[in-house]
């Protein structure tokens, strides 16, 4: 289980252990635990990332492809990358 905090009173929650691990970084209340949102991928989450400085969730699936989110309004980023070309992602930071 991977836990990060996306702002003050909200967490990021990711289970990336199979087989416990499924489609969705959920967003959870700090203090009572209740789900607020869900970051939906197209397959079970490998890893994710968060760059609190610019309020992006990035996901990788366990297809090798990634999908960034904007932490503020929930709204997807772009299109999912990776997977293409022979780039198989497993793993990504923000710097």
């Amino acid at each position: 289980m991977l836990t990060k905090r996306l702002k003050k009173g909200e967490i990021v929650v990711a289970n990336c252990t199979p087989p416990e691990s499924n489609n969705f970084a959920r967003v959870l209340d700090s203090v009572s635990g209740t789900q607020l949102h869900r970051f939906e991928h197209n397959k079970p989450l490998h890893c994710v990332a968060l760059s609190s400085k610019h309020n992006v969730l990035a996901c990788v699936g366990r297809d090798g492809t990634a999908q960034l989110w904007d932490t503020e309004s929930y709204r997807r980023l772009g299109q999912p990358f990776g997977d293409k070309d022979g780039e198989n992602l497993d793993h990504l930071k923000f710097s």
